[in-house]
């Protein structure tokens, strides 16, 4: 790999891996939310951010099968971080929706974001550069997934 791909990746790499440790100690820091996990935090985002919120919609969003989000939804439930709702014409298609607790997770963890952002381009002078460099590797990585 030469210098400057091997820099990249590096650079990828540890993006990555800073992000998820950052979102795992903001929450250590808040014992209220010491029951969940950074994927389940993600299971809520996808719940949030889907429409309609189905279980197959959901599933697709994440890249997981059904069967692992069943795993992840029941704990969120046990937990009392989200409801399920069985459609009453299709009792096969449930809908799943945040409770009050999730819904704080869920906003907590925007807020993460949203800081990360701001911080991450604040001393940018072109914003439009990074995001169209942004949706380049977004869209490699799109048609990666297909692909395999």
């Amino acid at each position: 790999m030469e210098k400057r791909e091997g820099t990249l990746n590096d650079l990828f790499l540890d993006i990555f891996n800073q992000v998820l440790t950052l979102e795992q100690k903001m929450f250590e820091q808040d014992a209220t939310y010491q029951d969940i996990s950074m994927t389940e935090t993600h299971v809520l985002e996808a719940i949030r951010k889907c429409d309609p919120p189905t279980m197959g919609s959901i599933a697709a969003k994440l890249r997981v099968t059904p069967g692992t989000l069943t795993s992840s939804v029941n704990k969120l439930f046990e937990k009392e971080y989200v409801d399920r709702h069985r459609n009453e014409k299709d009792r096969r298609i449930v809908t799943l929706s945040l409770t009050e607790k999730g819904e704080a997770v869920f906003q907590l963890h925007e807020s993460f974001h949203r800081e990360l952002i701001e911080a991450a381009t604040q001393d940018l002078e072109n914003r439009d550069e990074l995001e169209k460099a942004l949706r380049s590797v977004h869209g490699f990585f799109e048609k990666l997934n297909k692909k395999y």
